[in-house]
């Protein structure tokens, strides 16, 4: 079935897909990164996060140099990490009242339920077949449309404090005069 929806590059996929995940993974922890403000807000979660980062760099680095058995043991424990971090510092920023961060934390409950479903595959708990090779792209597409959400919530918040820092400046310069 996946040559069917795939063709050629199934097989590259399939061989491939530690190093998709890196990256998957590396993207994801630079936009959350972004978006709740780690090295502002979070600095300790940032230091943690550049670090797997690097960790991520050199796993992918020896995926290349051959050590493809390795590389996805690491990547496993590197991914679960990387979870555990963003999934704390999310919860963290909700607490903290950050209005957008409840978008962020239902989109990421929902890509480590499918994380489970992958790992419970790659374990053997469950079959190795289509469905559970490939589950994880659905929670991602909901992911998705949750942080759209969420940054479009975080949008709203930034245009409200510019208004309401031009209308502060506006009032400060009538005083003024």
């Amino acid at each position: 079935l996946s040559r069917l929806f795939f063709g050629r590059s199934a097989e590259f996929l399939i061989a491939g897909i530690a190093p998709i995940g890196m990256a998957m993974f590396v993207i994801g922890l630079l936009f959350f990164q972004s978006v709740l403000g780690f090295k502002r807000n979070f600095p300790l979660a940032y230091k943690a996060s550049n670090v797997v980062i690097l960790l991520f760099l050199i796993t992918f680095a020896t995926f290349f140099a051959g050590f493809r058995y390795e590389a996805n043991l690491v990547t496993i424990i590197l991914a679960d990490l990387t979870s555990l971090l963003i999934w704390i510092v999310t919860f963290l920023a909700v607490r903290r009242k950050f209005s957008y961060a409840k978008f962020l934390l239902a989109g990421w409950i929902i890509t480590l339920l499918s994380s489970l479903v992958f790992h419970f595959r790659f374990i053997g708990a469950l079959p190795n077949n289509e469905l559970t090779s490939f589950i994880i792209l659905l929670p991602h597409f909901i992911e998705v449309v949750l942080l759209s959400l969420g940054i479009a919530e975080l949008m709203d918040q930034i245009r409200s404090e510019k208004q309401h820092a031009v209308q502060m400046h506006q009032i400060a310069e009538g005083q003024v005069l």
